[in-house]
Protein backbone atom coordinates (compact mmCIF):
# COMPACT_ATOMS: atom_id res chain seq x y z
CA UNK A 1 0.00 0.00 0.00
CA UNK A 2 1.03 3.52 -0.50
CA UNK A 3 0.10 4.93 2.93
CA UNK A 4 -0.88 3.15 6.08
CA UNK A 5 -5.07 3.44 6.91
CA UNK A 6 -5.65 3.68 10.55
CA UNK A 7 -8.43 1.95 12.55
CA UNK A 8 -11.03 4.74 11.95
CA UNK A 9 -10.55 5.00 8.07
CA UNK A 10 -8.76 8.25 8.21
CA UNK A 11 -5.13 8.57 7.12
CA UNK A 12 -2.12 8.84 10.02
CA UNK A 13 0.53 11.34 8.02
CA UNK A 14 -1.52 14.48 7.52
CA UNK A 15 -0.43 17.79 6.37
CA UNK A 16 0.28 20.17 9.26
CA UNK A 17 -1.92 23.01 8.93
CA UNK A 18 -0.83 25.96 6.85
CA UNK A 19 0.01 29.38 8.34
CA UNK A 20 -2.61 32.00 7.28
CA UNK A 21 -1.29 34.38 4.72
CA UNK A 22 -0.77 38.29 5.66
CA UNK A 23 -3.80 40.49 5.12
CA UNK A 24 -2.26 42.73 2.69
CA UNK A 25 -1.29 39.98 0.52
CA UNK A 26 -4.81 38.11 0.79
CA UNK A 27 -5.94 41.66 -0.44
CA UNK A 28 -3.76 42.31 -3.02
CA UNK A 29 -5.01 38.80 -4.43
CA UNK A 30 -8.20 39.87 -4.35
CA UNK A 31 -7.68 42.87 -6.13
CA UNK A 32 -5.80 41.34 -8.81
CA UNK A 33 -8.08 39.12 -9.39
CA UNK A 34 -11.28 41.04 -8.92
CA UNK A 35 -10.69 44.45 -9.43
CA UNK A 36 -11.34 45.47 -6.22
CA UNK A 37 -11.18 44.44 -2.05
CA UNK A 38 -13.45 42.14 -0.97
CA UNK A 39 -12.08 41.14 2.75
CA UNK A 40 -11.15 44.91 3.63
CA UNK A 41 -8.50 47.62 2.59
CA UNK A 42 -5.48 48.20 3.01
CA UNK A 43 -6.04 51.06 4.38
CA UNK A 44 -8.32 49.99 7.51
CA UNK A 45 -7.54 50.49 11.08
CA UNK A 46 -5.69 54.44 9.63
CA UNK A 47 -8.71 56.02 10.02
CA UNK A 48 -8.05 58.25 13.50
CA UNK A 49 -4.51 58.11 12.23
CA UNK A 50 -5.23 60.21 9.67
CA UNK A 51 -7.54 62.59 11.45
CA UNK A 52 -5.04 63.14 14.26
CA UNK A 53 -2.02 63.89 12.03
CA UNK A 54 -4.23 66.02 9.60
CA UNK A 55 -3.18 63.70 6.41
CA UNK A 56 -5.05 64.31 3.18
CA UNK A 57 -7.15 61.87 1.30
CA UNK A 58 -6.47 61.28 -2.28
CA UNK A 59 -10.10 62.47 -3.15
CA UNK A 60 -9.24 65.69 -1.13
CA UNK A 61 -5.68 66.11 -2.70
CA UNK A 62 -7.60 66.08 -6.12
CA UNK A 63 -10.48 68.20 -5.12
CA UNK A 64 -9.21 71.01 -2.43
CA UNK A 65 -5.02 70.88 -2.83
CA UNK A 66 -3.76 73.97 -4.43
CA UNK A 67 -0.07 73.56 -6.99
CA UNK A 68 2.71 73.69 -5.15
CA UNK A 69 1.08 72.82 -1.44
CA UNK A 70 3.27 70.06 0.32
CA UNK A 71 1.39 67.37 2.48
CA UNK A 72 0.86 63.67 3.42
CA UNK A 73 -1.43 61.05 3.08
CA UNK A 74 -1.13 57.25 3.01
CA UNK A 75 -1.65 55.07 0.16
CA UNK A 76 -0.80 51.89 -1.24
CA UNK A 77 1.05 51.34 -4.74
CA UNK A 78 -1.03 50.00 -7.92
CA UNK A 79 1.14 50.47 -10.43
CA UNK A 80 5.04 51.60 -11.20
CA UNK A 81 6.85 52.07 -14.71
CA UNK A 82 10.29 53.33 -14.54
CA UNK A 83 12.11 55.53 -16.74
CA UNK A 84 15.28 56.42 -17.84
CA UNK A 85 15.76 60.46 -19.06
CA UNK A 86 18.05 61.63 -21.96
CA UNK A 87 20.70 62.73 -19.05
CA UNK A 88 20.34 58.94 -17.70
CA UNK A 89 19.01 60.07 -14.60
CA UNK A 90 16.38 57.77 -13.59
CA UNK A 91 12.97 57.99 -12.39
CA UNK A 92 9.68 56.23 -11.81
CA UNK A 93 6.01 57.07 -12.74
CA UNK A 94 3.33 55.87 -10.00
CA UNK A 95 -0.25 55.42 -8.98
CA UNK A 96 -1.38 55.00 -5.50
CA UNK A 97 -4.64 54.37 -4.50
CA UNK A 98 -6.70 55.19 -1.05
CA UNK A 99 -10.48 53.98 0.20
CA UNK A 100 -11.13 57.28 -1.88
CA UNK A 101 -9.92 57.26 -5.43
CA UNK A 102 -6.42 57.20 -7.00
CA UNK A 103 -3.84 59.79 -7.95
CA UNK A 104 -0.45 59.51 -10.38
CA UNK A 105 3.03 60.49 -8.99
CA UNK A 106 6.16 61.00 -9.92
CA UNK A 107 9.74 59.76 -7.90
CA UNK A 108 13.01 61.02 -8.72
CA UNK A 109 16.24 59.05 -8.31
CA UNK A 110 17.37 60.04 -5.57
CA UNK A 111 14.25 59.28 -3.45
CA UNK A 112 14.13 55.95 -5.45
CA UNK A 113 17.14 55.38 -4.37
CA UNK A 114 16.47 55.24 -0.70
CA UNK A 115 12.87 54.23 -1.10
CA UNK A 116 13.63 50.68 -3.44
CA UNK A 117 12.52 48.21 -0.64
CA UNK A 118 9.49 49.81 -0.19
CA UNK A 119 7.82 49.98 -4.23
CA UNK A 120 6.65 47.29 -4.41
CA UNK A 121 2.94 47.06 -5.64
CA UNK A 122 -0.17 46.84 -4.11
CA UNK A 123 2.22 45.03 -0.56
CA UNK A 124 1.31 47.37 2.11
CA UNK A 125 -0.09 51.33 2.71
CA UNK A 126 2.95 53.56 3.17
CA UNK A 127 3.14 56.61 4.09
CA UNK A 128 3.72 59.10 1.16
CA UNK A 129 5.55 63.13 1.83
CA UNK A 130 4.71 64.84 -1.66
CA UNK A 131 4.41 68.29 -3.20
CA UNK A 132 1.09 68.97 -5.30
CA UNK A 133 1.97 69.45 -9.06
CA UNK A 134 -0.28 69.99 -12.49
CA UNK A 135 -0.84 67.13 -14.71
CA UNK A 136 -2.51 66.71 -18.13
CA UNK A 137 -5.88 66.79 -16.78
CA UNK A 138 -5.84 66.26 -13.24
CA UNK A 139 -3.56 67.26 -10.43
CA UNK A 140 -0.01 64.57 -9.88
CA UNK A 141 2.32 64.82 -6.66
CA UNK A 142 5.87 64.83 -6.69
CA UNK A 143 6.87 62.08 -3.90
CA UNK A 144 9.63 63.63 -1.54
CA UNK A 145 9.46 60.62 0.37
CA UNK A 146 7.87 57.22 1.49
CA UNK A 147 7.62 55.03 4.62
CA UNK A 148 6.22 51.96 5.51
CA UNK A 149 3.08 52.56 7.70
CA UNK A 150 4.72 48.72 9.22
CA UNK A 151 7.67 50.90 10.18
CA UNK A 152 5.10 53.57 12.19
CA UNK A 153 3.85 53.05 15.47
CA UNK A 154 0.15 53.26 15.11
CA UNK A 155 -1.63 54.19 18.58
CA UNK A 156 -5.36 53.55 18.72
CA UNK A 157 -6.61 56.05 21.48
CA UNK A 158 -10.85 55.37 22.52
CA UNK A 159 -10.96 58.77 24.49
CA UNK A 160 -9.80 61.74 24.77
CA UNK A 161 -9.99 63.36 28.21
CA UNK A 162 -10.08 66.72 29.17
CA UNK A 163 -8.44 68.36 32.99
CA UNK A 164 -10.25 71.24 33.95
CA UNK A 165 -11.85 72.52 37.74
CA UNK A 166 -15.18 72.33 38.51
CA UNK A 167 -15.41 76.14 39.23
CA UNK A 168 -13.71 76.77 35.38
CA UNK A 169 -17.18 77.13 33.59
CA UNK A 170 -15.48 79.33 31.04
CA UNK A 171 -13.09 76.55 29.94
CA UNK A 172 -16.07 73.70 30.26
CA UNK A 173 -18.23 75.80 28.24
CA UNK A 174 -15.82 76.65 25.09
CA UNK A 175 -15.15 73.12 25.36
CA UNK A 176 -18.74 71.90 25.18
CA UNK A 177 -19.09 74.79 22.20
CA UNK A 178 -15.94 73.08 20.02
CA UNK A 179 -17.10 69.24 21.15
CA UNK A 180 -20.29 69.65 19.42
CA UNK A 181 -18.29 70.93 16.08
CA UNK A 182 -17.10 67.43 16.08
CA UNK A 183 -19.75 65.62 17.35
CA UNK A 184 -19.99 61.98 15.68
CA UNK A 185 -23.26 60.26 15.31
CA UNK A 186 -24.22 57.05 17.45
CA UNK A 187 -21.41 54.78 18.60
CA UNK A 188 -18.90 56.29 15.91
CA UNK A 189 -15.69 58.24 16.26
CA UNK A 190 -14.00 58.71 20.10
CA UNK A 191 -15.75 59.35 23.24
CA UNK A 192 -14.97 62.89 24.95
CA UNK A 193 -14.99 63.22 28.59
CA UNK A 194 -13.64 66.05 31.02
CA UNK A 195 -12.11 65.46 34.50
CA UNK A 196 -13.16 67.32 37.32
CA UNK A 197 -9.94 67.48 38.89
CA UNK A 198 -11.73 68.77 42.21
CA UNK A 199 -14.77 66.75 42.58
CA UNK A 200 -13.38 63.77 40.90
CA UNK A 201 -16.29 63.61 38.61
CA UNK A 202 -16.04 62.54 34.93
CA UNK A 203 -18.58 64.47 32.37
CA UNK A 204 -19.27 64.76 28.82
CA UNK A 205 -21.10 66.91 27.13
CA UNK A 206 -24.96 66.51 25.68
CA UNK A 207 -24.85 66.25 22.03
CA UNK A 208 -20.99 65.07 22.02
CA UNK A 209 -20.81 62.69 24.29
CA UNK A 210 -18.40 61.02 21.18
CA UNK A 211 -16.21 63.22 18.48
CA UNK A 212 -14.24 63.04 15.11
CA UNK A 213 -10.89 63.52 16.76
CA UNK A 214 -8.75 65.28 14.18
CA UNK A 215 -5.70 67.31 14.12
CA UNK A 216 -7.29 70.53 14.14
CA UNK A 217 -9.73 69.25 17.34
CA UNK A 218 -7.09 68.69 19.12
CA UNK A 219 -5.49 71.76 18.60
CA UNK A 220 -8.51 73.89 19.70
CA UNK A 221 -8.42 71.86 22.97
CA UNK A 222 -5.46 72.53 23.49
CA UNK A 223 -5.86 76.10 23.65
CA UNK A 224 -8.60 75.81 25.86
CA UNK A 225 -7.22 73.40 28.86
CA UNK A 226 -3.25 73.40 27.84
CA UNK A 227 -1.84 70.90 26.53
CA UNK A 228 -0.87 68.76 29.74
CA UNK A 229 -4.62 68.68 30.20
CA UNK A 230 -5.92 67.26 27.13
CA UNK A 231 -4.94 63.43 27.02
CA UNK A 232 -6.06 60.28 24.53
CA UNK A 233 -6.39 56.60 26.24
Amino acid sequence: MFFDIAENGAAQDELPPAEEFPQYVMMRGEKEALGFYLTGSPLSGYDQYIRLNGLKRVSEILSDCSVGARLRFIAVITSKKDHTAKNNSKMCFLSFEDDTGEIEGLMFEDVMNRSLRLLSEGEFPLLINASVTDGDDRKKVIVNDVQSMQDIKVPVYSTVFMKAASFETDKINRAAAVLKEYAAAGEAGEKARIALSDTRKVISVDGAENVMLTKELTEKLIRIFGKANVMFR
